[in-house]
């Protein structure tokens, strides 16, 4: 038995009992509900899924890195240090360079190439 056998046979929901079965990790009731199940270390539990790709920022037209148009010092990671504040406040439209705001072009604004 995958979950032990200390585990209850039968629970209640809402006032409806379930009866729970071990070697088919199945809960069902006589109306007909059932549902699956899988407990730590059975085979039946899917595998982790993979990490996402990794996120590279994007460049300005001229392949240098991206800065907001107050500076080079404003790069993706001077976002990356208080990201929602400063995503938010000069990652839009007012500071794009080449046509590109930070939002765009830095994965810490939510931009950037996966």
């Amino acid at each position: 038995r995958v979950c032990g056998d200390d585990l209850p046979k039968e629970i209640q929901v809402r006032g409806d009992s379930f009866r729970v079965d071990f070697s088919t990790n199945s809960i069902n009731n006589a109306g007909g509900f059932e549902v699956a199940f899988s407990c730590a270390g059975d085979p039946a539990t899917p595998e982790p899924t993979a990490a996402p790709a990794p996120c590279a920022d994007l460049t300005k037209a001229d392949g240098s890195p991206f800065h907001i148009s107050a500076g080079s010092k404003f790069d993706c990671g001077y976002f990356g240090s208080r990201t929602a504040d400063r995503c938010s406040r000069f990652g839009g439209d007012k500071y794009a360079v080449d046509g590109m705001t930070a939002q765009q072009a830095c994965c810490v604004c939510g931009g950037g190439m996966q």
